[in-house]
């Protein structure tokens, strides 16, 4: 079973994506962090990140290098509301291997998932 990490500085919407996690059956108990430092400190691995953007004190884009640098097995999933073609292709650039509109609670995590 592969383990999620939800990385959100919404802590209730983090839980709310969770929850749908919880759902799939397929994965080990979502780790929810609000920013990225915390899970970085925590050395909790996951196999897949849903990692936010706009975070503060470190932004999602400035995460991704240090996310990998600690686990750099991990595939990391952007999951924001900033869908901008400039940002996306950042974080793919960066070694983010996907984006999931946050927006959408109907976003079928279990398809984008499976694809990894």
């Amino acid at each position: 079973m592969k383990r999620i990490a939800i990385i959100d500085d919404d802590r209730m919407l983090g839980e709310l994506i969770g929850k749908k996690v919880r759902e799939l059956k397929r994965y080990e108990e979502p780790l929810v962090y609000t920013d990225p430092s915390s899970y970085i400190r925590s050395g909790e691995k996951a196999d897949i990140v849903l990692l936010d953007i706009v975070m503060h004190p470190i932004g999602g884009l400035e995460a991704i290098p240090l996310i990998l640098s600690r686990y750099p097995d991990c595939s990391i999933v952007i999951n924001s509301i900033k869908d901008d073609p400039d940002t996306i292709f950042q974080a793919l650039q960066l070694g983010a291997v996907g984006y999931v509109d946050k927006q959408s609670f109907e976003s079928n995590y279990e398809e984008v998932f499976n694809s990894i």
